[in-house]
């Protein structure tokens, strides 16, 4: 799942993917606010869920979470 987030924001924000890890913080991937959303609207169709979009994530690792709580919550 964290290489499909990963592939995501690396296009999302045009570097590599390798340059995304669980511990990246968003700011230092320069994410802005209109790329958070565009980001999880992006994920809300890889996965197939639907996520909080007003939700504030910090981090990949946060992105991953919340992604994977929302899948939870989807069955």
């Amino acid at each position: 799942m964290f290489e499909t987030i990963a592939r995501v924001i690396a296009a999302q924000k045009g570097i590599s993917p390798s340059a995304v890890t669980m511990d990246s913080r968003l700011e230092e991937l320069r994410v802005d606010s209109l790329d958070a959303v565009d980001i999880l609207m992006a994920l809300e169709d890889e996965f197939s869920v639907k996520l909080n979009l007003r939700r504030r994530l910090a981090t990949v690792a946060e992105v991953v979470d919340a992604v994977e709580q929302a899948i939870a919550d989807a069955k």
